[in-house]
């Protein structure tokens, strides 16, 4: 995470500066940015042409024999992540348009399931990183519709997830991807109905108590340091550890809304926003929506 925060920084920079002038014609710093990373994605093609990987990891090279999977593969691994991050930076200095999202989508997802290669979840986790730096700026085209559908027919979703899964099939289909492309395509079609759900806000709940304000503060500390406190900790306290971390998070919101005089809010601005869009949009739907947010408060 630290790695993508440093080499992604200029890229970042360029979508808030798009964002802030949506109109405004891109100069010479935000083409650097797409020249770059296009330069990296051709790299990668070009060494992928050739059959030649760009990085190659000694048997006796320690920890790093551990990525040697993924450093064998470097020429797509550069092509697949650098082209993704070369769209965005593309799509940017060219005044795109919130269909990024989708062709970010069949970039990252159609490669997957064509081009299998070992330990394809690493750097795979670099494209959703791209992907969810890109539509949090640029949310997804149609994304309220998703929402909505989804909020509507969850119960459809799930059952046709439950039949594209693979319950006979062992192992971890990220790290050693399954043999035949349909295989593929049904353990990546599950991942990629998620990911839109989660982009496009349709699992955002109420949250009538607060309680997701502090939580998600924890669950991003326990993400970064699980796995050290895992290692530095004879089992099972690394785990004690990373549970009982969440007291701190939960104090200091509580102190933090103490101070400032407020109870905690009953819905998110986004949620509130999302209601109030639906009230407007479903006036047979007007008493229900609107008599929800006021029995909550």
């Amino acid at each position: 995470l630290i790695a993508l925060a440093l080499l992604t920084a200029p890229l970042r920079r360029l979508l808030r500066w798009r964002q802030a002038n949506p109109t405004a014609d891109a100069g010479r710093q935000a083409w650097a940015v797409a020249c770059v990373w296009g330069a990296v994605s051709g790299l990668g093609l070009v060494s992928l042409t050739v059959g030649r990987p760009l990085i190659f990891a000694p048997p006796d090279a320690g920890w790093v024999a551990n990525v040697g999977a993924v450093l064998g593969n470097s020429s797509i691994v550069l092509a697949n992540t650098g082209g993704i991050a070369f769209i965005i930076a593309l799509a940017h200095a060219m005044k795109t348009t919130d269909a990024l999202g989708w062709v970010l989508l069949a970039g990252i997802y159609v490669p997957r399931v064509m081009i299998p290669y070992d330990s394809a979840g690493f750097p795979h986790n670099v494209e959703l990183y791209l992907f969810g730096m890109a539509t949090t700026k640029l949310p997804l085209r149609g994304a309220p519709w998703v929402s909505q559908r989804v909020r509507a027919y969850w119960p459809l979703m799930f059952a046709a997830m439950m039949l594209f899964s693979m319950p006979n099939m062992t192992g971890r289909c990220d790290v050693q991807p399954p043999d035949t492309w349909f295989q593929r395509f049904r353990f990546y079609s599950i991942e990629c109905v998620l990911v839109l759900c989660f982009s496009t806000g349709a699992f955002t709940t109420s949250d009538p108590d607060g309680v997701t304000v502090w939580l998600q503060q924890w669950a991003v500390f326990v993400y970064c340091f699980h796995v050290a406190f895992h290692r530095v900790l004879p089992a099972p306290w690394g785990a004690v550890l990373s549970f009982t971390c969440v007291v701190p998070f939960y104090e200091r919101h509580r102190r933090r809304r103490e101070a400032q005089g407020q109870a905690p809010s009953p819905l998110d601005p986004e949620v509130e926003l999302c209601v109030q869009t639906l009230h407007h949009q479903s006036p047979d739907n007007a008493p229900r929506l609107g008599a929800t947010p006021a029995v909550g408060r």
